[in-house]
């Protein structure tokens, strides 16, 4: 519902505009115009208050997140092992490897010049290198 009201013995361009919900009784927002007869606007309600985010409850949400898609990718990719007929050593090579970009990551080996050196040995960069298990526990 819009409701005009019109001052005759107005003199100046100024307004005052209000934004009122008849249901609750309320005023939303209220502010001063002024009158441009080629551009009419309306007020706004004011925008709702931002949710602060706790950026360490988003960091925890989003590792769960993480580790839930890499349980379902190694389940995807045992299940298309399993379909091919592809050889158990196939599929246990890739957690192996996935296992070692993890412990790099965890002890902080230098991963950033792994392509290289795969290219250089001749072999495909996401085929890992012949290294120690980095998944068992060494002590």
């Amino acid at each position: 519902m819009l409701l005009l009201v019109i001052d005759k013995d107005k003199t100046d361009g100024g307004c005052i505009r209000e934004l009122y919900d008849c249901k609750t009784d309320t005023l939303l927002a209220a502010d001063t115009w002024q009158i441009e007869p080629d551009l009419w606007q309306t007020v706004q309600e004011p925008a709702p208050p931002k949710e602060k985010e706790d950026p360490v409850l988003l960091e925890h949400e989003c590792r769960d997140a993480a580790a839930k898609r890499i349980a379902r990718e190694l389940r995807f990719s045992k299940m298309v092992n399993e379909i091919e007929g592809w050889p158990h050593a196939e599929f246990d090579g890739f957690c192996d490897r996935l296992c070692n970009l993890i412990q790099a990551e965890k002890y902080g080996k230098n991963t950033t010049s792994r392509a290289a050196c795969h290219f250089s040995e001749g072999r495909p960069a996401d085929q890992p290198p012949e290294q120690e298990d980095l998944c068992t526990d060494a002590g």
